[in-house]
């Protein structure tokens, strides 16, 4: 869509933010100078880090000049709305970025595995946990039983490399049937061996070791374990130290 017209598709902005400076719309911005280093900056929608930018001058479609302000925070470029001045409070927006996580199920123990996984990985739920219980009854539908309505509906955890774990309830009250098959495991790329033991050791513990961690004849240092909720684990580290 036109950059002045609305949304455009992917960027996650809203109107009138381009998705990166060197491409406003179809033209290409000529940098006209810098507006200084801006003083104040709100925390970041998303990371919740403070960072300090630039502002840049760049001609709009219109023959007029238009403030942006741009930088990166954790690694993910971003633009905010233009028109403010050098000293406004601005607060940051990021692109919407395509991820891929995996979602497990559990009868009724998605909390206590997610907050084992928690202790393993040493991070922090993406957001609060959504419980049964703030799910509107449907029309049609009989009231969920008392013993239901704490079940976890929803819980995401980022574990290594940006990857995120989902999970749910999945009670057979609900009407729900689970079948734990071996055909699925997660597979973890720890950077260094010693981090590769460390996670072997605190996932198996209570599971099963199913190939003891060694050197493999592709020259990786490789081992496979099920934890103690069922799920499989699959470790692969290309470092040799």
């Amino acid at each position: 869509m036109d950059s002045f017209g609305g949304r455009r598709p992917g960027t996650g902005h809203t109107k009138r933010v381009a998705p990166f400076i060197a491409g406003f719309g179809t033209d290409t911005p000529r940098f006209l100078g810098s507006a200084g280093s801006l003083s104040n900056v709100t925390r970041c929608c998303r990371c919740e880090k403070k960072q300090k930018m630039s502002a840049a001058l760049v001609p709009d479609r219109r023959g007029g000049v238009t403030q942006f302000a741009f930088g990166i925070v954790g690694g993910i470029p971003f633009t905010t709305l233009p028109g403010g001045n050098p000293n406004q409070t601005i607060t940051l927006t990021h692109p919407t970025m395509a991820r891929t996580s995996t979602y497990l199920n559990f009868a009724r123990s998605t909390e206590e595995a997610f907050v084992f996984y928690k202790t393993v990985f040493g991070t922090e739920f993406s957001r609060p946990i959504i419980r049964f219980n703030g799910v509107p009854c449907q029309p049609g539908q009989p009231p969920m039983a008392e013993a239901d309505q704490q079940l976890v509906m929803h819980v995401a955890l980022p574990i290594l490399g940006g990857h995120v774990l989902m999970g749910t309830d999945a009670p057979e009250t609900m009407g729900f049937s689970l079948k734990p098959g071996n055909n699925i495991f997660i597979n973890l790329e720890p950077d260094t061996r010693t981090e590769t033991d460390r996670l072997f050791k605190a996932l198996s513990a209570g599971g099963k070791v199913e190939t003891t961690l060694q050197e493999m004849f592709w020259g990786d240092y490789f081992g496979t374990a099920v934890d103690r909720f069922g799920v499989q684990w699959m470790f692969n580290c290309t470092a040799k130290n």
